[in-house]
């Protein structure tokens, strides 16, 4: 996001071209082991779409955005973004971490 020198060399953006694929191959990859598949299984397109939405935020953070303020705030989506696949990921609910978040139901 400093626009330095070094962010702009050419084994660095493969570099980030390889992350994003085997990112893509793995989601592909855990589909075809767990035999669940998008629109079917609601967390794993939740977790797909995700992981696109990732791509994306990480392309505009780097590249793409037009100005500081929006790579910065791309950025931080990137990030959160990041957490939520993680919380779809252990708790297989397409909510991930907000699935703690609602409120519980009392018994008394």
């Amino acid at each position: 996001m400093a626009n330095h020198p070094l962010a702009n060399q050419r084994a660095l953006r493969i570099l980030s071209y390889v992350i994003d694929t085997a990112l893509l191959v793995a989601a592909i990859l855990l589909m075809s082991i767990l035999h669940q598949y998008p629109i079917t299984d609601g967390w794993l397109t939740t977790k797909v779409l995700l992981v696109i939405v990732y791509i994306a935020l990480g392309t505009l953070t780097l590249r793409r955005a037009p100005t500081m303020r929006t790579r910065v705030i791309c950025f931080f989506a990137a990030v959160l973004v990041f957490g939520w696949i993680i919380g779809v990921a252990l708790t297989h609910h397409p909510a991930g971490w907000l699935l703690f978040l609602r409120p519980t139901s009392s018994l008394g």
